[in-house]
Formats: C-alpha cells, sequence, structure tokens
C-alpha cells in the first residue's frame, strides 16, 4: 500500500508506480589499487554422502567421504600486480554405500583417499596465467586408484588441460 501497490495477490497485472525519472550512478575514476597481503586459513571438517567422484562402477556409485579438509589462500597485490595461491589437502575416509536401501548403508570397507588441490594465478597488466592442479589418490589394496589433473591457461598462448585416471578392475 505504501508504494501503491495492492497488498495481496492480484489477479492481473500490476503496473509499478513510477515518476518517470531514472537514478544514474556515476563514477568519476577507478578505485584506488592498495598494495596489500590477505591471508585464509581454516579447515573444514567434510561428512557428505557423494557420487563416487572418480573409478565409479555406475550412477548408483556412492561414498560417504569424512575427514578434515585444510583450506589456505594468500592474496597479495603489490605495485598493481595481483597474485594468489590456494591450496586443500586433507585425507579423507571414504565408505561405499549401498544406496538401493532407506537410509542408506555401508557396503564395503572403508578406505582412505589423499586430497591435493592447488591453485595459483597472476594478473600484471595485460598479462595473466591461471594453474589449476587436483590430485585424488586412494591407496588400495592391491594398488593405487587415482585421478590428476592440470588445467593451466596463460596470456601467451601456453594453454593445456590433462588429465589422467588410474582404476583398478575386479580381477586387478
Amino acid at each position: 500500500m505504501l508504494c501503491g501497490l495492492p497488498p495481496g495477490p492480484a489477479s492481473g497485472p500490476v503496473p509499478i508506480p513510477n515518476d518517470g525519472k531514472a537514478a544514474i550512478l556515476c563514477v568519476a575514476g577507478q578505485a584506488p589499487v592498495e598494495d596489500g597481503n590477505e591471508a585464509q586459513n581454516f579447515t573444514l571438517e567434510y561428512a557428505q554422502m557423494v557420487p563416487a567422484p572418480f573409478c565409479s562402477s555406475g550412477p548408483l556409485d556412492y561414498v560417504y567421504l569424512a575427514g578434515p579438509l585444510v583450506h589456505e589462500k594468500v592474496v597479495t597485490i603489490s605495485s598493481g600486480r595481483f597474485q594468489y595461491s590456494s591450496m586443500i589437502t586433507g585425507h579423507l575416509t571414504a565408505t561405499p554405500m549401498n544406496v538401493l536401501v532407506n537410509p542408506p548403508v555401508p557396503a564395503g570397507e572403508p578406505f582412505k583417499v589423499i586430497i591435493n588441490d592447488a591453485q595459483r594465478g597472476i594478473l600484471d597488466g595485460d598479462f595473466y596465467r591461471v594453474t589449476f592442479e587436483v590430485s585424488r589418490v586412494a591407496p588400495t589394496n592391491p594398488g593405487v586408484e587415482k585421478l590428476m589433473s592440470i588445467l593451466h591457461l596463460s596470456s601467451n598462448g601456453e594453454d593445456f588441460y590433462r588429465t589422467k585416471t588410474q582404476c583398478l578392475g575386479p580381477e586387478e
């Protein structure tokens, strides 16, 4: 009612009242860039059921992941150059789950998964470079399952993506 609109649901279109004037935001210039260094560090206690992230046997292949993940990030601005680095590391326990019953129940022996993620980036004038690396390693008996990926982008044309997955079959 305060804005001239009906107080409840309307049975047809309701025009928005206005006086015909528009607000304009005028920015006079760029905000000054201030040198500095910021860091964040925290631990996230992971406890979640998820589809098997790699080496999945199918759409019903779920695991319950639990354990701490340590997050560390540093951002630096110096003389207009922006740099950042970020790390996520941890050892999670993965328990295979049977999702065909409600509630889901464990369907196998728990195993460890080693997590290592790294991101690095630079922005300096017209130059940029970003690298993202992922490592998931699950030591199992009789071998190791792993996922390794890297994405690299750069203004000088060094762009690439590589990934490698090593899975153990039931006969291995």
